[in-house]
């Protein structure tokens, strides 16, 4: 459990950032369980440019 684990750990302190990544995962669920890959894969990809975004800052 190196970086990785602290970051994630330290991500989930904050409930602004706890809110954003329930909102994320919703949107992903949602865009599947409609049998949409579109929407699933563009869902997917901006969960993880905001969460990259955000372990990038420190």
């Amino acid at each position: 459990r190196g970086r990785l684990w602290h970051k994630l750990k330290e991500h989930f302190q904050t409930e602004e950032l706890r809110q954003e990544t329930l909102k994320d995962h919703r949107r992903i669920l949602e865009a599947i369980a409609a049998h949409d890959p579109a929407a699933a894969r563009k869902a997917m990809r901006a969960h993880l440019e905001r969460v990259t975004r955000t372990f990038s800052r420190g």
